[in-house]
């Protein structure tokens, strides 16, 4: 009988279908790229408390530090203001570009508009699309941003699985996934993951959307106690982990 070729046994797709909840800005669209090679993968931005999928259902999520994810969130935002045509690497701009009407106080500058007026010197110094930036991110504080934005979109990781933002509901929901990755730890979590499902899962390089976007010692602040209902959520999810681990090796990845 000739021998199985192991890493011919990892390409082939478990008999379970695999569903992502995917929560923004969590490098989710790196995750599901993952799949890419081995038949890809059901995924959307929808909460967990609106699904309906079969129970034999594998689920996945990607949790990430709160503070970092609205910051990258926010850089996001000023990214699709600054580009709005890069359908190339997002393919839903037009539905960010106006989302970043979040940001506010500030026009929504274009650079055709920017080379009728007298800024030569410092279009030619900076450069076009860096001196589009600076004038955007003077136009749009960031605290002026918290006061906008709604909580579905600040406490998006809580509200994904729980509609009524409570840390307990939240974290027993997100304990229900058959595993549970972090940003931080990502590469360490899709190899276990691709362990515990037998897949070759290769990491693919995330998007990343470059902007450069100050946020003061204070708004960190401000944001860091706007966000401790998700932290608090975060806290239960750890440590559920953490109970679990010894019990179910590898089916909820570990930070």
């Amino acid at each position: 009988m000739a021998a199985v070729d192991p890493a011919r046994q990892l390409v082939e797709r478990p008999p379970k279908p695999i569903y992502f909840i995917h929560v923004r800005k969590t490098a989710g669209s790196s995750f599901f790229r993952a799949f890419d090679g081995v038949g890809g993968i059901d995924h959307s931005h929808a909460p967990a408390w609106s699904l309906d999928l079969p129970a034999d259902t594998f689920t996945v999520t990607i949790l990430r530090d709160p503070v970092r994810r609205v910051l990258s969130y926010y850089r996001y935002l000023h990214w699709a203001r600054a580009n709005p045509d890069a359908v190339d690497l997002e393919p839903t701009i037009a539905a960010v570009v106006a989302e970043s009407a979040l940001l506010q106080g500030g026009p929504n500058y274009v650079s055709h508009q920017l080379r009728n007026w007298r800024t030569e010197s410092a279009v030619k110094e900076l450069g076009l699309g860096q001196f589009t930036r600076r004038l955007m991110v003077r136009g749009s504080d960031f605290g002026a941003f918290l006061g906008r934005v709604p909580p579905r979109k600040l406490l998006t990781q809580l509200w994904m699985f729980s509609r009524a933002f409570d840390p307990d509901e939240a974290a027993e929901r997100v304990l229900e996934c058959d595993a549970v990755l972090f940003t931080e730890t990502y590469s360490e979590d899709l190899e276990a993951l691709g362990a515990t499902l037998g897949l070759k899962l290769e990491e693919k390089h995330q998007r990343r959307f470059q902007f450069e976007v100050e946020v003061d010692a204070p708004d960190r602040n401000r944001l860091r106690e706007r966000l401790l209902p998700e932290y608090e959520m975060l806290e239960r999810v750890r440590a559920g982990l953490d109970a679990k681990k010894s019990a179910r090796p590898g089916l909820a990845a570990q930070p």
